[in-house]
């Protein structure tokens, strides 16, 4: 009882670090973007204020003239006029003219009058810019928990497993990073092998360089639309070469669109309520449990019990009905 209460605690102090450190992450990003959101709508809006605040002159001293021009219309006398124009209305006309004539290199001789029925007028406002009112966040905007969701696979603390994928068959191909592996176009082996031949075959099958005894293991395989494939782990026998022969496994296999679970004791039918492109495979070797998951929502498929020490990982990839498989990748952030 101690025991337990004790492991307990400190899962519960492991559990609470780790998604504090998640919180933190996420509240930093959310900070970040909210201050890159701000800068965007400052930069906009000053724009936008100065616009404003030179139509706002502009409206006035255009107020002002418009005011002084109508006083001139409500001057009763011609007299009085003529006194208006020479004090005001003059200069103004003259000022309005000398503003808006056009440069002279553009009309050589021509005079003003002809210039000026050229361009009679230009506006003080024609060199502002409408500033847009929409502005955009980038995929921030649009698809912000998957790109925030990206980020936060860099620190997610252990990262899963970097498997080196080896085999020994002609009939398999892997990449030079040693993650994928895919059959040979026109060597890929049957499917439809009795469980003893492919037992003693070592076609299409490979294994993980890492060997598991003890610890905590994750590693997930993109399984795309493959026509046969299998994953687990593979017990290696110290009398053949790289293990490949001789082994046992416990596995999920897809076959003939069927998936099966296969343990030293179990083999049992599984449904999917959709086809999963991702397989994540957990190896607690402390439970000795192997956990199979559909790595699209990470919900469990089924836990094997697994006695055994020194195991690597373990993968085998065919042909069924002639359809060949698509590649396998094991895939880490």
């Amino acid at each position: 009882m101690t025991k337990t209460k004790t492991k307990s605690c400190q899962l519960r102090t492991q559990i609470s670090s780790q998604f504090e450190e998640m919180h933190q992450f996420l509240k930093k990003r959310e900070e970040q973007i909210k201050n890159e959101l701000q800068e965007k709508e400052e930069k906009a809006l000053k724009k936008m204020r100065g616009n404003l605040e030179t139509m706002e002159l502009i409206l006035s001293e255009r107020k002002e003239k418009e005011v002084m021009m109508k006083s001139a219309q409500d001057i009763p006398d011609s007299e009085g006029f003529l006194h208006w124009w020479n004090d005001m209305g003059l200069s103004e006309v003259k000022a309005l003219k000398d503003r808006d004539m056009p440069p002279p290199e553009r009309h050589g001789e021509a005079t003003t009058e002809d210039a000026t029925k050229e361009r009679p007028y230009k506006s003080r406002v024609d060199d502002l810019k409408v500033t847009p009112v929409s502005f955009s966040l980038g995929p921030y905007e649009s698809h912000l928990q998957f790109f925030v969701w990206k980020e936060m696979l860099q620190v997610i603390k252990p990262l899963p497993e970097r498997l080196t994928l080896q085999t020994l068959s002609q009939k398999l191909t892997i990449s030079n990073d040693r993650r994928s592996v895919f059959c040979t176009p026109g060597n890929a082996e049957s499917a439809f092998l009795t469980h003893s031949a492919r037992h003693q075959s070592q076609q299409s099958k490979l294994v993980s360089k890492s060997k598991f005894s003890t610890g905590q293991h994750c590693w997930e395989i993109e399984v795309g639309s493959g026509a046969f494939w299998e994953l687990g782990v593979k017990k290696i026998s110290a009398r053949f070469l790289f293990g490949l022969l001789g082994s046992r496994t416990m596995c999920l296999r897809y076959r003939n669109q069927k998936y099966t679970i296969h343990g030293t004791v179990t083999e049992k039918l599984i449904t999917f309520s959709d086809t999963p492109r991702k397989i994540a495979l957990y190896l607690n070797c402390a439970t000795k449990e192997l956990s199979f998951y559909n790595a699209d929502d990470m919900s469990i498929i089924y836990t094997l019990v697994c006695n055994w020490k020194d195991v690597s990982a373990y993968f085998n990839i065919g042909e069924c009905d002639g359809v060949d498989s698509d590649p396998l990748a094991v895939c880490w952030y």
